[in-house]
């Protein structure tokens, strides 16, 4: 087992590297459409010439020599920037590695209760005031859970996954609450839609996350 995980972290990290390889699309379009401008004012510089054989071939090597320059410059600017996109994208795979580790721990918590008392909630059909004791423990683990994972310290691109788990926590919560309170059957309903819905939101966020910081074109 120790094994798989040791090969399914060593693709992964190579995967990721060859993504830092990969030359961005963007700056791949900058190169090519500054050769096009060069061969364009080369052919525009020969066509305007009084005589396409007897044209200047000092100042055309000029014109080249001043194009090029400028290709070159581009070039190098270009590598910096790959180099700044690099460095940047590694510290946003960091910070989403705490990030995760985190939530992680501050849900680790409170996990073990949780499960304990919803299954309890769950099996429990007979006595009525054994769930909704049940139910006001949830709502109050869940309450606990989602204050304090609220002062986690997110960066910016990882605020709206931080806003989707803190939803799916307090419809969990609102879920729990309304039930301690005889709520009717829609209302409960919504909110466990409202759960799901936050819960889905929450991992596709951080998946398109990994997917945008793995493939970087």
């Amino acid at each position: 087992m120790n094994e798989r995980k040791k090969i399914k972290t060593s693709s992964s990290n190579s995967f990721r590297d060859f993504g830092f390889r990969v030359v961005r699309l963007k700056y791949f379009i900058l190169v090519v459409v500054a050769l096009l401008i060069q061969i364009v004012a080369v052919a525009l510089y020969l066509l305007n010439s009084g005589n396409i054989i007897d044209f200047e071939l000092f100042n055309t090597s000029i014109l080249f020599g001043a194009t090029s320059a400028v290709i070159i410059i581009l070039a190098v600017g270009i590598l910096i920037l790959i180099r700044t996109d690099k460095t940047r994208d590694k510290n946003k795979i960091r910070r989403l590695a705490h990030f995760k580790k985190s939530y992680q721990d501050i849900k680790n918590k409170y996990i073990k209760g949780i499960n304990r008392s919803t299954k309890a909630f769950d099996a429990e059909i007979g006595d009525i005031e054994l769930k909704l004791e049940y139910a006001m423990t949830l709502e109050e683990l869940y309450g606990t859970f989602q204050k304090e994972l609220a002062t986690m310290e997110v960066p910016a691109f990882l605020i709206d996954a931080h806003k989707y788990v803190l939803q799916y926590l307090s419809s969990e919560r609102k879920f729990y609450k309304l039930f301690s309170t005889l709520a009717d059957k829609i209302e409960l309903e919504t909110c466990i839609n409202q759960s799901v819905l936050a819960y889905r939101n929450y991992f596709e966020e951080v998946g398109r996350i990994e997917r945008n910081l793995k493939i970087m074109i």
